[in-house]
Parts: C-alpha cells; structure tokens; sequence
C-alpha cells in the first residue's frame, strides 16, 4: 500500500483541525463551501500549502515553496546539496540559467529567472552561492604557444573580481595563492561580455605550468567573464566555492593618418587631418597603457623616414612609421600636451627627396 507523504499528511490535518475547531465555536453548522471561501481560512491554507525542505544552512532570504526555491539573486551561481526524506546526502548539483538542477559544473549559470524549480517535495536542499575569490593571483601576458614561458607576471590582490590591461599576446592566470596548489579544483568560464550570453565550458588548467601554480588561460581583450571555480576532494563533496569575475579591457583603438604630398612643409592646408581624444582622468588609473593611443600612417611602407612633431622638426617627438603617443611621457608633460585643450602635432614623411604630411589634432579633456 502506497504511503502518505508527510507533508499531505500536515497539511491535510491543518485543514481538519481548523475546520473542527471553527465548527465546535460556532452556533450554526457551517458548510464546507463557506468555510474554504472564509479569507481567514485561505490563509491558513496557502501557509500550509505542501513545500519543499529548506535546510537551515542555505543563503538566507531563500524561500521554499511548492517545488521550487525562489529569491535567488539572478547575478550568482548557486551549488545545491540534495538530501532525501531520511536526510542522506544525494549529491552535489548546480543550478543552470534556466533554474534547473544540473550534474555538471560546466552548464551552471545565473538563474534568470530568480528560482531553481523542477523539486521534490519529500527532498531538502542546501542552497548557497559562490563566494567570491580572494587573496593574491599572478597574471602573464605571453605567447601561447607550446613551450610555455612564465617570466615575470603581475601581481594582483583580488576580492572576487579584477581588471587586466589589453594583452600583447595571451592572457594566463596563476591562482596561487588564493587557491592551494596541493587541493584539486574544477574551474568554469561563463563569459557575462562581449559576448554577453556566452555558454559556460570548462577552463583547464595549464599542464605545462611549473610546479606549486595553477594556471588557467583567460579570454581576450574586451571580454569579461566569471570563472567559477569547485573544490573536490574526489568523494564527490564539494569543499569550496569560489567565484572571481575578470575583466580584460580592450586596447586603445589606433588613430590612422595618410601622408599627402606638399609644396612647403609649414602649409597643412591640404594634409590630412585626424584627431585624437584623450581623458586626463586616463593619467591616474595605475595602467600604463590607459595612457597610450597608437597612431599609424595608411601609406607607411612608401616612406624612406618618418618624424613625429610638436612645434620643432629639428627635434622630433618619435622617428618612425607608427607612434604609442605616452600622455604619461616626460616629453609629452614637459610640452604640455596632456594638459586640456587642443593642440596639434605634425608628421612628416619624406619619399625621394618630396615631403609629405599629416596633421594629428589632439583634444585633452
């Protein structure tokens, strides 16, 4: 014979109970029609309504309802340890970006919709977010290709998210300290930008990497993305979870410049004109490339010499074809040029013996 749930027994009583209670102090017989229409009865009902169990060591502000947990906050991964109606463990799942339980770390995601449905009524579930990651990380910026080179990297103290300057190459990232090189872990990217709804895959460690490091290889330039990160001992338990959000920013966008012919250097009214925007606030980010636009030349290879200017040919800025213009630079603060305003820089290209030019505007705000 087919057993009651607990529950539909508790809540059935609480019917019962209620009814038999209203009938015995009351003078008159009442039907049950009226008394499920009874506002204070509905009440008592909807609260009694069959939930799932909560375990009293979840994230606070959760709430159980019929089948589903709600109040999750859709910007966090959750990990979900489901226990049966004896409270034995079932295992360890992940909620995914549809709000369903998953075995694997590899399709968690921010639940969109603010709750994980699809529950057991008879079950317990133990639901908490990813902390953020903290402590030290090291990052490299290097050629990945095989063998890699780990040199010297930078140094960064995280505190669940961090911000990396445009790469030359690729990016990689030790997580030692903040992770135990001797723990086992599980690492996951979700990309949250550029793009924005990338599907989470799994992030491998470097294992070429010297001993006592765990490197993981991140994304590019301009893409931010949360590398979710799960501790497993090997007994299926996991024994922390961790977040850390990085942000890889895009590099300057180079201004380009085309060298056209002229009678006399001095007269730029027909070179051609391009213009450079820079923020001052850029001088005080502790990223030195922040403080850098490139500007190239279009016709660059036709060129035997190329001189950058401020007011003196005679005493150039830069000698060459493409110019990291520094607003940082000792030259650049001694002329002024990172002060606001505008000001004007010539280049000038020379081609058997006939010169050519181009005018950079530079606006400093």
């Amino acid at each position: 014979m087919r057993k009651l749930s607990p529950k539909i027994v508790k809540s059935s009583c609480v019917v019962c109970a209620v009814m038999a209670l209203l009938t015995a102090c009351l003078m008159e017989p009442i039907d049950l029609e009226t008394f499920l229409e009874d506002e204070k009865i509905i009440e008592i009902i909807e609260k009694s309504k069959i939930k799932v169990g909560l375990h009293a060591d979840s994230d606070p502000g959760l709430i159980a309802e019929n089948a589903k947990i709600s109040n999750l906050d859709a910007s966090k991964y959750y990990m979900v340890e489901v226990f049966n109606e004896e409270m034995v463990s079932q295992g360890v799942k992940y909620v995914s970006k549809d709000g369903i339980l998953v075995n694997n770390l590899n399709l968690i995601g921010r639940p969109a919709g603010k709750a994980v449905t699809s529950l057991n009524n008879d079950y317990t579930y133990l639901v908490n977010a990813a902390k953020p990651l903290t402590g030290s990380v090291t990052f490299y910026d290097t050629d990945n290709s095989p063998p890699l080179s780990f040199g010297t990297g930078s140094a960064a103290t995280i505190s669940g998210s961090m911000i990396i300057p445009a790469p030359d190459e690729s990016l990689f990232l030790d997580l030692v300290p903040a992770l135990n090189a001797d723990k086992s872990y599980s690492v996951v990217s979700v990309p949250v930008l550029n793009p924005s709804s990338g599907q989470p895959s799994n992030v491998p460690f470097v294992a070429s990497a010297p001993a006592g490091m765990l490197v993981i290889e991140l994304y590019g330039e301009g893409v931010t993305a949360d590398y979710v990160i799960a501790e497993d001992d090997g007994s299926g338990a996991i024994n922390s979870f961790r977040v850390l959000r990085v942000a890889v920013k895009l590099g300057p966008l180079p201004v380009a410049v085309t060298l056209t012919s002229i009678q006399n250097p001095k007269d730029n009214d027909f070179v051609d004109v391009a213009t450079v925007q820079f923020d001052r606030d850029k001088l005080s980010t502790g990223i030195p490339s922040d403080a850098i636009i490139p500007i190239t030349i279009t016709n660059a290879s036709s060129f035997t010499s190329v001189i950058w200017y401020y007011d003196d040919p005679g005493n150039p800025l830069f000698s060459g074809s493409a110019y990291n213009m520094n607003f940082a630079d000792d030259r650049i603060t001694e002329l002024g040029l990172n002060m606001a305003g505008t000001h004007f820089i010539t280049v000038e290209g020379t081609r058997n013996g006939v010169k050519y030019s181009a005018v950079v505007e530079i606006e400093v705000t």
